[in-house]
């Protein structure tokens, strides 16, 4: 009943949505990690603790991924958690 325009529109909406809040997750290849190292420092003035931090933000989210991609047996998260791993190493 909607046109398709309308159609693709909101599917792309939902689409910038999605990637914007996993974007937003905090390990370090990511935008979110570069937020997490930026913020922390800011507030200590020691870039190395701030990368530090962010290195293992990533290690914790490439275990989280681990996790679920073993429990619901999903190869592309296990991809994405080897991806996050090496990169936060």
């Amino acid at each position: 009943t909607y046109p398709d325009w309308v159609l693709w529109t909101s599917r792309v909406f939902w689409l910038s949505w999605m990637l914007l809040i996993f974007n937003l997750l905090p390990a370090y290849p990511l935008d979110g990690g570069r937020l997490l190292q930026a913020i922390v420092w800011g507030r200590t003035a020691d870039y190395r603790r701030g990368v530090t931090v962010a290195a293992y933000s990533g290690f914790a989210v490439a275990i989280f991924f681990t996790i679920y991609s073993f429990g619901f047996g999903d190869s592309m998260h296990f991809a994405l958690a080897l991806f996050i791993f090496f990169s936060s190493y």
